[in-house]
């Protein structure tokens, strides 16, 4: 069958054509800028909250190792001087100290308590004597302590658990005491020990100790004490007492050379190295306030040298800056900082450091309970 043209022409319209279709170059470049737009606004975003996670960490962790600091301070400084229940008679004639030589820094100091201020201003390398007063050899070694940052010393005594049984009067060289759980391995010689009752108190230096059937014997010869005999006799009801004597002091001497707060402190037999509480801290400020008027407050707060009698100090007014462990911002720090928020005074003044990490002044006053 033959088809007619028209049909033929409506065969080949209804045959379906095919393009090829695609982005031009215009188009695949607006769509390009377009997404490269939105990346950078992503990472943008991305980076500004990283930045910002890492200030709020840095700074949580200034915070944490603040009142880490603050607190373990404040617990020494609180039990500065104690004797028991005569510790309102240390610095009297009602406690006698045969320690010889009795001003050594490792024996009981008048107070309790002891601070030290440092004071070079020029040409400062870290030794002893720019400390006043000058920091003791019996503690430290020059450059131990991290410069432009104070000391302090406190003296108390720590109840062994144990009373007297034995040479209660003071004629003999050696004490004899309980031997109880409590005690075991906690005395040894070369430690200072404390003898207490509520009317008086020795301080004396053990140069052997024994143990024997339930009892520790232990004298204090005139080897390492200017008399063998204590100084009054006492009753079973004494409490024997061990010496804590701890240094507080701010140092760079661990391995990543960062500042941190160092305790040092007497151990068995012998003084034991610094170890870090804190990192981070990077000075430590101190002023001591001494009750001049028998108020039972502190009238004045004074550097240690201005201190005219330790067992007055009746409270200290603490002050210590703390960093981030590392970079958590891009602006440098050009801040100074008031480690006492004492406008008065660019004395307890730090900083400006210059570098890009962040920091915060923590200060406080402690009440030295047995003032």
């Amino acid at each position: 069958m033959k088809l007619n043209n028209n049909t033929q022409m409506q065969t080949r319209d209804i045959t379906p054509k095919l393009f090829a279709g695609g982005f031009s170059l215009i188009e695949l470049m607006i769509a390009m800028t377009i997404g490269l737009v939105i990346l950078a606004a992503v990472i943008q975003i991305f980076v500004r909250s990283h930045a910002t996670y890492q200030l709020d960490e840095g700074m949580s962790r200034v915070q944490e190792n603040a009142r880490f600091s603050m607190d373990y301070l404040a617990k020494d400084i609180r039990m500065a001087g104690y004797l028991g229940c005569n510790s309102k008679l240390f610095g009297t004639s009602a406690v006698k100290n045969i320690v010889k030589p009795a001003n050594q820094s490792t024996t009981f100091s008048t107070g309790g308590i002891r601070g030290y201020r440092y004071t070079c201003t020029a040409a400062c390398s870290g030794g002893l004597s720019e400390w006043d007063p000058p920091l003791s050899g019996d503690f430290f070694t020059a450059g131990e302590v991290r410069t432009g940052s104070d000391v302090i010393i406190i003296n108390r005594g720590s109840e062994l658990g144990t009373t007297l049984t034995g040479n209660l009067v003071p004629s003999n060289a050696n004490i004899q005491i309980v031997n109880t759980a409590e005690i075991a391995g906690q005395i040894a010689a070369d430690d200072i020990l404390l003898l207490s009752d509520c009317a008086g108190a020795d301080i004396f230096k053990a140069t052997n100790t024994s143990s024997g059937s339930g009892v520790v014997t232990i004298a204090h010869s005139a080897a390492d004490n200017t008399s063998p005999m204590l100084s009054k006799p006492y009753g079973n009801d004494a409490r024997l007492m061990k010496l804590v004597s701890r240094a507080y002091y701010v140092s760079s001497s661990n391995a990543a050379s960062e500042p941190g707060l160092f305790l040092k402190e007497l151990g068995i037999g012998a003084l034991l190295p610094g170890q870090e509480l804190v990192g981070g801290v990077e000075s430590m400020k101190i002023l001591y306030g001494e009750d001049t008027a028998a108020t039972g407050s502190a009238a004045k707060y004074v550097v240690p040298a201005s201190v005219a009698d330790w067992t007055k100090v009746v409270s200290v007014r603490l002050g210590i800056i703390v960093r981030t462990a590392g970079t958590v911002d891009t602006a440098s720090d050009t801040k100074i900082y008031d480690l006492l928020d004492d406008t008065g005074s660019a004395l307890d003044n730090f900083g400006p450091v210059n570098d890009t990490r962040r920091r915060r002044v923590f200060n406080t006053t402690i009440r030295v309970r047995n003032h």
